[in-house]
């Protein structure tokens, strides 16, 4: 894994690459829901972060091989990987529309033995959104994607000093729902391994709350057996009144003289506080 990069702030052009970024990894959830087994809790339609600067889905089986379906952020392009990951081909997205985009996506599947038939949006059938409509992706410039890796690649790199904490943790995946980068820390399981209580950490895009991005510390499933008291000095600060939600927000890393060490306090004292 690299180094911790300095990010700069993120402004409009940055936001905008990761809104549009946001709409791009639908193709790679619409692969995973037509082309990749079902697993629990929709893990097929999730996506792993390569430091190199690009998402990639689950596998998927062809004969005897396996394929990737993934976006490279520096060169704004869907890709497909063979199973070590290295890129046979790419479809561009600036200027496109979805529909556009969908048919050479379909195509270079096809090309590749890939069942290309059933692939269309919306993702979920029964919960369509809006990042299910059509839309035009736009032409960014190089900046913006690279902070948008720098990003990413941090957040990685935060979440993996979690993970060293703690036995049997959940991988670090990529959600297309709401595009946040997470790894779940379990705490309480029933006896049929279904998660009771759990602990999320990871990195949130912008949404209805907060309006820019952020990282957050949740505690999730059933209800907690203690009362996280909110004068801890951890970094950050509560988003929800019944105590189960932390976040830093990414405005406030960004001013910090040493960012890595704010969002590490940020993950490990927030966490701290949601331990029995």
């Amino acid at each position: 894994m690299s180094n911790w990069t300095i990010l700069k702030p993120f402004g409009k052009d940055e936001l905008e690459a990761m809104y549009e970024l946001h709409h791009a990894v639908q193709f790679i959830a619409l692969a995973g829901e037509h082309l990749v087994e079902k697993r629990h809790h929709d893990d097929h339609r999730s996506m792993f972060w390569h430091h190199d600067g690009f998402f990639y889905g689950e596998n998927i089986k062809v004969h005897h091989e396996y394929h990737h379906v993934g976006l490279d952020v520096t060169s704004f392009t869907l890709i497909l990987l063979d199973e070590y990951l290295h890129i046979l081909k790419k479809v561009p997205l600036t200027g496109l529309t979805k529909t556009e985009v969908l048919a050479r996506f379909k195509s270079m599947l096809h090309h590749h033995q890939l069942d290309d038939d059933a692939i269309q949006f919306p993702v979920d059938k029964n919960t369509p959104t809006k990042l299910d409509d059509d839309f035009t992706f736009g032409q960014h410039s190089g900046h913006a994607l690279w902070q948008n890796i720098a990003l990413r690649n941090n957040t990685t790199i935060a979440l993996e000093k979690v993970l060293k904490q703690f036995e049997h943790t959940g991988e670090i995946r990529t959600w297309p729902q709401h595009f946040n980068t997470e790894t779940i820390i379990p705490m309480r399981r029933e006896s049929h391994g279904e998660l009771l209580r759990s602990i999320s950490v990871g990195l949130a895009a912008p949404g209805n709350q907060v309006k820019e991005p952020h990282f957050y510390v949740i505690l999730r499933k059933d209800q907690p057996d203690v009362t996280p008291g909110r004068d801890s000095n951890a970094p950050g600060q509560w988003l929800l009144e019944n105590q189960t939600h932390r976040i830093l927000l990414l405005s406030e890393v960004i001013r910090s003289d040493d960012q890595q060490e704010l969002v590490d306090r940020f993950f490990a004292e927030s966490v701290e506080i949601f331990l029995p």
